[in-house]
């Protein structure tokens, strides 16, 4: 919405002006940068005023923006970005048209409201000396689904149910379970090489029902999450640097467009493979878009700049919270939420995500099933933390650092952090513990 106001003004400002003074329009280009670092900064904001109205607009995401202006005016334009300090800058007709804006980092200290908690008291949730934990999922019940191996991975996996206490029952299935995924029926799934099979609990009997794994992938995964009426899902390709959110609303069969998650950075590096590719790869995409209608610089991409160290999967989660949606898109540096029924309702900036190297960042985020809060996973140095996020300003409010040292497989359920972890060159098998938040 901010967007389409800048733009219907942007093209007002230039209908009234251009045609009247084209010979004195100049563009200025913008560069941002980090005065520190020296790197790029997207998306800053650009406010400035004409008259009696205010425009507002934000930098590409490689640091650049472009304004036309009438010569003869002065204009004030002021910059702002959630890491670093307020600037202004005036431009008039005499000035540089090329300018480059080095942004200050907002000092350590303006952070102070983030408090960090005491590690909490650590429960050993599984433990065996036959058995080592490979994934698991937590029921409503308190009941817990284990994948677990004795020697390795690769000698074969055995499913087990645990009630949280001592006992234990073997699950058995006819292939080697690989990892498992709890569904948006909240339905746990053990996923084979060949088949998925669902697993219900009803009183002492399991129930398994088996799915075809290429099915479950195309109309299983895909899904999110539902509310009364809705699916939520995405057409989300890991050899595509853009993909969007839907709902599928079951009273009248409807879709509809949520939004649309694109990296313009990996997009346009993923499109331009296609001119580096040799003649005859260039034939083979065009013959792929005759038959499938499908761009042939997209094939290329997917061919070949996927398989490059360049290349990065987009990572935007979705959550539900109440009658509320939420949407990180990490790209843009901004969480959006939405009603459920596609309306936005409100859009806050998000930094978490910049400098991973120094704050640890790990692409993952978890929402609590129970609480529904979601937390950002950290770890540097070895040394875990789950972050709660503030989900009506974007802002990181507590950090909960973990006990031990290269936890894997982190989840949060109902106020505590789980994870599987085995002490550095013990003897132990890998147990699954959980810390309270």
């Amino acid at each position: 919405m901010l967007l389409r106001v800048f733009l219907v003004g942007y093209f007002y400002f230039l209908s009234s002006h251009f045609f009247a003074q084209e010979q004195d329009l100049i563009f200025f280009h913008f560069k941002f940068i980090d005065e520190n670092t020296k790197e790029r900064v997207g998306n800053v904001s650009v406010t400035y005023s004409i008259k009696d109205s205010i425009y507002k607009a934000f930098s590409s995401i490689l640091g650049e923006f472009d304004l036309p202006m009438i010569a003869q005016e002065n204009l004030k334009l002021e910059f702002s970005h959630g890491l670093y300090e307020p600037q202004t800058y005036t431009i008039t007709k005499n000035g540089r048209n090329n300018i480059l804006i080095k942004l200050k980092p907002i000092k350590i200290q303006d952070f102070k409201t983030i408090t960090v908690s005491a590690p909490g008291k650590v429960d050993t949730v599984f433990e065996s000396t036959q058995y080592s934990v490979a994934d698991y999922a937590i029921m409503d019940d308190g009941k817990y689904f284990l994948l677990v191996y004795a020697k390795n991975r690769k000698s074969g996996t055995t499913l087990l149910l645990f009630d949280g206490e001592q006992s234990s029952q073997e699950i058995g299935l006819p292939e080697s379970i690989k990892s498992l995924k709890m569904d948006f029926r909240k339905q746990v799934c053990a996923l084979g090489e060949q088949h998925v099979y669902a697993l219900k609990q009803v009183k002492q009997d399991i129930l398994i029902s088996k799915l075809n794994r290429d099915y479950f992938k195309q109309y299983v995964e895909p899904i999110i999450d539902t509310n009364d009426s809705k699916l939520f899902f995405s057409n989300f390709n890991k050899d595509y640097p853009a993909f969007d959110y839907f709902s599928y609303d079951q009273l009248d069969s409807t879709y509809t467009k949520i939004m649309t998650i694109q990296d313009d950075l990996m997009m346009e590096l993923y499109r331009s493979e296609y001119k580096w590719a040799d003649v005859r790869t260039k034939l083979w995409a065009k013959e792929k878009e005759i038959e499938t209608g499908i761009d042939a610089e997209i094939w290329v991409g997917a061919q070949i700049f996927t398989q490059s160290i360049y290349y990065k999967q987009l990572y935007a989660p979705f959550f539900q919270v109440q009658d509320t949606l939420y949407i990180f898109d990490y790209y843009k540096d901004r969480l959006i939420s939405y009603s459920k029924n596609g309306e936005v309702l409100n859009t806050v900036p998000i930094f978490h995500h910049y400098h991973p190297k120094e704050t640890g960042w790990k692409k993952q985020l978890i929402q609590d099933p129970k609480t529904l809060e979601v937390y950002a996973y950290f770890e540097k140095n070895g040394y875990g933390f789950v972050a709660k996020i503030n989900l009506k300003t974007g802002v990181i409010e507590q950090k909960y650092p973990l006990k031990f040292r290269y936890v894997e497989n982190v989840q949060v359920n109902g106020g505590h952090v789980y994870y599987v972890y085995r002490p550095f060159e013990s003897l132990q098998k890998k147990y699954l513990y959980k810390e309270k938040l």
